[in-house]
């Protein structure tokens, strides 16, 4: 004799975004985060992982286009404060090659002439004055 077993509810309720929604919310963020949203939105990158990126971890001349994750940027305690650093990924297998479409590829280069140091590390998104991780934000 065999039992099944019931299965719990799921718990989350996964909402796709469409690439209209994607990019309304990219055109409503200030212009040095646009980027961000669309990386996050169009390749699946989570946040953390897309506030670590370095200018290193694009390859604009591969074909196609390729974003190396390798590290993810995370806020941790130190002597009370809040502060951002930048560590692992979420887990080993997160760290990995993903093929950036033509579109989104284009808009690259723009945002590492306006917003980025020449630097190999330099990150792809701080804040504003302070040229820090997001977490310096204002």
């Amino acid at each position: 004799m065999q039992f099944k077993v019931p299965r719990p509810a799921t718990k989350h309720v996964y909402v796709i975004a469409t690439r209209e929604q994607v990019q309304a919310l990219a055109d409503a963020m200030p212009p040095n985060l646009a980027l961000g949203v669309l990386l996050a939105g169009t390749l699946g990158v989570r946040q953390g992982e897309v506030l670590g990126l370095q200018r290193r971890d694009i390859e604009l001349d591969a074909s196609p286009a390729l974003l190396h994750v390798r590290r993810s940027a995370k806020e941790v305690s130190e002597d009370g404060h809040k502060v951002s650093i930048l560590g692992e990924t979420k887990t080993p297998s997160s760290k990995r090659d993903i093929e950036v479409p033509a579109p989104l590829a284009g808009k690259i280069p723009e945002h590492l002439a306006t917003y980025v140091d020449k630097k190999p590390t330099a990150l792809l998104f701080t804040g504003v004055r302070t040229r820090g991780t997001i977490g310096d934000y204002d």
